[in-house]
């Protein structure tokens, strides 16, 4: 008799079950999981619990000897690491990327898989780091044609288009009008391949994917122009990191930072080891304005930390507000953008407003 297989897809829009449990996860409750994974604490009716609670409810343990956890591929090691913890804790010993799931279907020693979600589009060839791209602020056709040259000449290029990604299907139609691809779905490949395979040579196969450092590396647009006659700092690449999507030059060492003087951050620095250090922090968009909500914050630190504040500047080309940071050690120019519900402020520590802190605010954004 052959065994059914639970296969949960975690994201990239929702959680949803399929085999022994099936069905999605409510809407709000794996909205919730989604957004708060990076997070320690999330609210559910109102409550506060743990975001590993969370995520135990919503990965349930029912059929978690048979269950298989799926994840988009773009996902930040961190993000994964948390995942396959969790996961751990319910008993679900499989945590897989959807092209690790996908390449079970490859017919040949060469693949590629192209991930459709609301915000990216990622490029995955023979299970190693993806390159992907931001729908935001590219047009469709940009956006297929960085994708056609991403894939170049593979011959077995599978399309995964998960449903309920807003606009999947009609970027589907355009890349497939370009590309020679076939559409294929994580659940199905893994349930046919858990079914007609013993579960010990499944579990033996090695894993395909290899995972990234600090935040995953996004590929800019203009990589696929002559990426390699370009200055280093010219040819961009990106970060997922929470709520956030930004542009930051290639190359450049990405740290996190939570124990000095601001608030959490990420630091990304040149390769020279010298100026621009560019700062990134993010925040939900409360409830009053943003400009007020923010002078109140800078003016309860000491006098003479945060000066020169304009609400009304223009950064790249965008509304931004804008303020120093004046330390002991350094000194950091801001400019805080909004996006939807996310706050996003991009500092530049240095002389000036460098070009790859205006790049990084001119592609700002809030991410899925």
């Amino acid at each position: 008799m052959r065994r059914v297989v639970t296969v949960i897809e975690a994201g990239p829009v929702g959680v949803h079950r399929a085999g022994a449990e099936s069905g999605p996860v409510p809407d709000e409750l794996a909205q919730t999981a989604l957004e708060c994974i990076d997070d320690q604490f999330a609210i559910v009716d109102d409550h506060f619990v743990t975001v590993e609670d969370l995520w135990t409810r919503v990965l349930g343990t029912g059929h978690a000897r048979d269950a298989v956890v799926v994840h988009p591929t773009w996902w930040t090691p961190n993000r994964v690491t948390r995942l396959r913890d969790i996961a751990t804790t319910c008993g679900i010993g499989r945590v897989v990327s959807r092209a690790e799931a996908l390449g079970a279907d490859a017919t040949g020693a060469s693949w590629t898989v192209i991930e459709i979600s609301t915000d990216l589009v990622s490029v995955t060839h023979n299970g190693g780091v993806p390159q992907s791209w931001t729908r935001g602020g590219h047009t469709e056709e940009a956006v297929v044609d960085a994708v056609c040259t991403a894939v170049g000449d593979t011959r077995d290029v599978i399309l995964d288009v998960p449903d309920d990604v807003p606009g999947g299907r009609e970027l589907a139609r355009a890349l497939t009008r370009r590309v020679r691809c076939r559409h294929a779905s994580p659940v199905d490949v893994l349930q046919r391949a858990v079914t007609d395979t013993p579960a010990r040579e499944l579990e033996r196969r090695p894993r395909k994917v290899t995972v990234g450092v600090a935040a995953v590396a996004i590929m800019g647009m203009c990589t696929t122009l002559a990426a390699h006659e370009r200055p280093t700092d010219t040819v961009t690449t990106g970060l997922v990191e929470g709520r956030v999507a930004v542009q930051i030059p290639r190359g450049w060492r990405v740290e996190r930072v939570t124990d000095d003087a601001g608030s959490p951050r990420l630091q990304v620095f040149s390769p020279s080891g010298t100026d621009p250090v560019i700062h990134i922090t993010q925040s939900p968009v409360g409830a009053g304005d943003v400009a007020d909500t923010l002078r109140y914050a800078l003016e309860q630190a000491p006098a003479g930390v945060f000066v020169d504040f304009d609400p009304d500047d223009r950064v790249a080309d965008r509304p931004a507000i804008t303020y120093r940071e004046v330390r002991a050690h350094r000194e950091v120019r801001w400019a805080v953008v909004v996006d939807g519900p996310v706050r996003i402020a991009i500092g530049c520590q240095g002389r000036e407003f460098h070009a790859a802190c205006s790049a990084a605010v001119a592609s700002a954004h809030a991410a899925s």
